[in-house]
């Protein structure tokens, strides 16, 4: 740095200048300093990120010729691609959890009920049957392309583990939030046609709604729950992402057609309620008044245009509290299921993720507290439609209205 004094005369970064401006020219020192040290900053990060775009582009090539090999190996008779969550089984696809002790578990040698030498084997949980919703979709022309990433043990709102890494966008490399991020990622990227997935507060319709993608989750069991880890079963179900609302119909009518489950009433005509728009703000309100003018342009009549939930139980307490009191026993029993020589101490112990560390043990009495919530919470919704005369409930798409619904 070689800095003008005010008087024009160059003097080296450790010199005054003239007489009588000594402080002027320090003070140009230092300025000129910090912009050197602030280009040279800038600099520097611009190389970073010209090599980050770099490796992202090579990522990228790397990835698609990857997608690219696998929908070359499914066979002609397939009729769509499903990406399964890791925390449910598909026959023959290592189940993990995201979790670092079952990814890594250890199955000594032994010999099987016919006396056959089974050799020792390093790695995740490979099961020889699908939960049966897999199997429906299989059975329907479903081709299994893999499992997707989950926040360990499905725990947390990480979208992804220690073990797989984490979720990110396709479309800008963008952080993805949610457990079962992964489906929706790649659902929106074109990767496959449908994801199955465990919904839990969210985790599921939250990531496909922020890419504007297709959630379906429906009334909790009215999926089998066999064959998934589901760490809080009183406020998880299992559900689907698709592109179209279409295609979840469609997998919905092959799933129940396939487990001979009642099919769902077709209404010849929809009467709509539309949710109150005060309390929201400018960014979401012009885009759902757009919707509310498609729906009507599309000849749905709306029987309540300001509809407003009722006041109900605090949905983050019964979330919470059910992962804690439902989290332990719901993981013993998998892992006595799956993976008997595994305890949940040792599972917990090896955990990368803290939200999986500190799980508090179970308490009985809070169980039984937050179970009569639960039930008080669906008789206000039940009430709530009751009053309601419409068939479908129009809103944003927010984390508390499908919070709030999603206990049914």
């Amino acid at each position: 740095c070689v800095p003008l004094s005010r008087s024009g005369g160059r003097r080296d970064c450790g010199r005054s200048g003239l007489r009588g401006e000594r402080s002027e020219t320090r003070r140009f020192c230092v300025r000129s300093g910090r912009l050197s040290r602030a280009r040279a900053r800038r600099e520097g990060q611009m190389e970073r990120l010209v090599a980050q775009l770099q490796r992202m582009k090579a990522l990228e090539e790397s990835e698609a010729n990857l997608v690219t090999n696998i929908l070359e190996k499914m066979p002609e008779s397939a009729r769509f691609s499903v990406l399964v969550s890791d925390l449910l089984h598909a026959k023959g696809r290592p189940t993990s959890l995201g979790s670092p002790a079952v990814a890594l578990a250890r199955w000594e040698d032994h010999e099987d009920d016919e006396g056959n030498f089974v050799a020792e084997r390093i790695g995740a949980i490979l099961p020889k049957s699908s939960n049966n919703v897999v199997g429906a979709l299989e059975a329907a022309g479903g081709y299994i392309l893999g499992k997707g990433n989950v926040s360990e043990l499905g725990v947390g709102a990480a979208a992804g583990s220690a073990v797989y890494g984490f979720v990110h966008r396709l479309d800008n490399g963008g952080e993805m939030v949610g457990s079962e991020a992964a489906l929706a990622a790649a659902v929106s990227g074109d990767v496959v046609d449908l994801g199955v997935g465990v919904e839990r507060r969210t985790s599921l319709l939250g990531p496909a709604s922020r890419l504007g993608v297709c959630a379906f989750a429906p009334t909790r069991e009215r999926y089998p729950m066999n064959s998934a880890l589901t760490v809080a079963p009183s406020v998880s179900s299992i559900g689907m992402v698709a592109k179209t609302v279409k295609t979840l119909e469609e997998m919905h009518q092959a799933i129940v057609a396939e487990l001979g489950s009642e099919p769902p009433e077709v209404l010849e005509s929809v009467r709509a309620a539309a949710m109150a728009t005060e309390s929201l703000g400018d960014n979401v309100k012009g885009p759902y008044d757009k919707v509310l003018q498609a729906a009507e342009a599309a000849g749905i009549s709306f029987a309540v245009q300001d509809a407003s939930l009722p006041p109900m139980e605090d949905l983050d307490e019964i979330h919470r509290g059910m992962l804690s009191t439902e989290f332990r026993a719901s993981l013993s029993a998998f892992l006595a299921e799956n993976v008997p020589f595994l305890d949940v101490d040792t599972v917990l112990a090896r955990a990368a993720d803290d939200d999986v560390k500190d799980c508090p043990e179970a308490d009985e009495a809070l169980a039984q507290d937050l179970r009569r919530k639960i039930v008080g919470h669906v008789e206000a919704l039940d009430t709530f439609w009751s009053g309601l005369g419409a068939d479908v409930l129009i809103g944003p798409a927010s984390e508390r209205l499908l919070s709030q619904c999603s206990l049914l």
